[in-house]
């Protein structure tokens, strides 16, 4: 591979990468807007316990999910560096 097909690979994965960044800062900016309009309290200032657990599960379920694709960037960087291919560990 010569430089210029590196550059362009470089670049290629540089644009990947940010447009998953920018994937993912929509969904947290989503989950906190669905989050900020819900906080309008109930029962005179109070959360219900529902609401609250029902919250629970959706911060729990979204860090879960986020944790997921980590570890799948983890994982593809591995296997980049033991097959040394630098095409793939610059797209991770």
């Amino acid at each position: 591979m010569d430089q210029q097909d590196e550059f362009q690979a470089e670049e290629s994965a540089a644009a990947e990468t940010s447009l998953a960044a920018g994937l993912v800062d929509r969904q947290i900016e989503g989950i906190v807007d669905r989050l900020a309009a819900r906080s309008t309290p109930a029962h005179g200032g109070r959360h219900s316990r529902e609401g609250l657990d029902r919250e629970e599960r959706e911060i729990k379920d979204n860090v879960l999910r986020m944790g997921s694709l980590v570890a799948e960037q983890i994982l593809a960087a591995l296997a980049s560096l033991e097959s040394h291919d630098t095409e793939a560990a610059t797209a991770v």
